[in-house]
């Protein structure tokens, strides 16, 4: 849900007159009075506008629309709408819009159906959701207006990611490392682990027994030493700029990816297919035994954790973003 409470009345009304043109609206009249937010609109309307058809037979002709803007932080009552129907009634439109910020309450919309089927013109809602949908496709209004969606990818990222993505980086591994030494080891470990074992060769040993954790089986675990051998060991056929980028790509695609809100469905739904088919492998007796018993509980207890899970990860990507991709912008290293 986009928050939309923080515009008034007018820049509400802009809003919608702005999202009209880039839906195809022609001949848009945005009539608001004396221009202030306690102004009545003219007539009980905000906006007129004109939408161009296809016909069947290919033969072009203009809808008359009429568009109600209601700026509410609850639901529109039924009688803030009441003098749209009688105006739109006597004007002969084909169209009557309501587009409300929120939502419509419930007698309101109780009302539209029982007046529709008594209309000659049709009736349409865009509610918040609608204008949420809408407006992902047209992210320059989003900006325009400062509109926060949680749904919009950009909203979500940290300034000096973008910046790093913008720019050129040319970063030395003992700036880099100067950078990392400065911060939170453990913090360090739980970012730059993940990208480790994506860039180390993992080497494992037997487990012990069965109850063995993953992380006891690698013979190379991430230490931070570890950390820069394998960076080292890159340079052997990269350049610095290239192996610094590459790990610190990586790494804010990683949490990033970990950390945004709108993948907590996914993973979810993920989860719950891992469990399902581990379930099934132990009823065919493909696996026996209370380890992966255990395991899957382990899962089904963790389901409920995912949006913790999440927020920590964003927490992480912040906290990388903000202490050490900043500080690699910094570096005049080559050109920029």
């Amino acid at each position: 849900m986009i928050n939309l409470n923080e515009l008034n009345s007018i820049e509400f009304e802009e809003l919608c007159y702005d999202l009209l043109t880039k839906l195809g609206f022609i001949n848009i009249s945005w009539r608001k009075g004396t221009g202030k937010t306690s102004s009545p609109s003219d007539s009980g309307r905000d906006i007129e506008a004109s939408l161009v058809r296809n016909d069947i037979d290919n033969k072009v002709y203009e809808e008359k629309w009429y568009i109600e803007c209601k700026h509410y932080e609850k639901g529109v009552p039924a009688d803030k709408i009441m003098n749209a129907i009688t105006w739109a009634s006597a004007e002969k439109v084909d169209t009557l819009l309501i587009i409300s910020s929120n939502f419509l309450s419930n007698s309101c919309k109780q009302y539209l159906e029982k007046v529709k089927d008594t209309c000659h013109f049709r009736i349409k809602i865009w509610e918040n959701k609608d204008l949420e949908s809408m407006l992902n496709n047209h992210i320059d209004l989003l900006h325009k207006y400062k509109i926060k969606n949680s749904n919009n990818i950009l909203e979500l990222m940290n300034p000096y990611h973008i910046s790093y993505i913008k720019s050129l980086p040319c970063n030395t591994l003992k700036y880099f490392y100067n950078t990392l030494e400065k911060l939170d080891e453990k913090r360090i470990e739980e970012i730059l682990s993940g990208t480790y074992y994506l860039y180390a060769k993992v080497n494992l040993k037997k487990p012990i027994n069965m109850n063995a954790k993953v992380g006891e089986t690698i013979m190379n675990p991430y230490t931070y030493e570890n950390f820069q051998k394998v960076c080292e060991k890159n340079l052997a056929v990269s350049t610095e700029m290239f192996v610094v980028n590459g790990i610190v790509s990586m790494t804010l695609q990683t949490l990033f990816h970990q950390g945004n809100i709108n993948n907590i469905d996914y993973f979810i739904q993920n989860r719950k297919r891992l469990i399902e088919s581990m379930d099934i492998a132990v009823k065919r007796d493909e696996f026996n035994n209370d380890n992966i018993k255990n395991l899957i509980q382990k899962y089904k207890n963790e389901l409920n954790n995912i949006p913790d899970q999440v927020k920590k990860s964003y927490d992480l990507y912040n906290y990388f973003c903000n202490n050490v991709v900043a500080e690699l912008l910094k570096e005049e290293y080559l050109f920029r």
